[in-house]
């Protein structure tokens, strides 16, 4: 199980936003992200791989804490086990 509560603000084209998700996701569940461009799909993808950091919140998953800004956790990217597939890829 997923337990992520989180917020992030966000630079996009049309000024600040807020990227907001509170959500618990059970084992066997499918979920889907959809929205227009700049509104904090991969942002969030990115939060939970642990690339990036959430301003504020927490990340819980199977009951261990990925992330607590309060109590300054944050599980390294390595630790964490996620793996990306890319829509477009490149070479370097």
């Amino acid at each position: 199980m997923i337990k992520i509560n989180i917020k992030k603000i966000l630079n996009t084209a049309d000024g600040k936003i807020t990227l907001c998700v509170n959500k618990e996701i059970v084992n066997g569940d499918f979920l889907t992200l959809f929205g227009k461009s700049g509104s904090g799909k991969t942002t969030l993808l990115r939060i939970l791989a642990g690339l990036e950091n959430p301003d504020s919140g927490t990340i819980l998953v199977d009951d261990e804490v990925w992330f607590d800004s309060e109590k300054k956790i944050n599980l390294s990217p390595q630790k964490r086990n996620v793996g990306f597939v890319f829509q477009d890829y490149a070479l370097l």
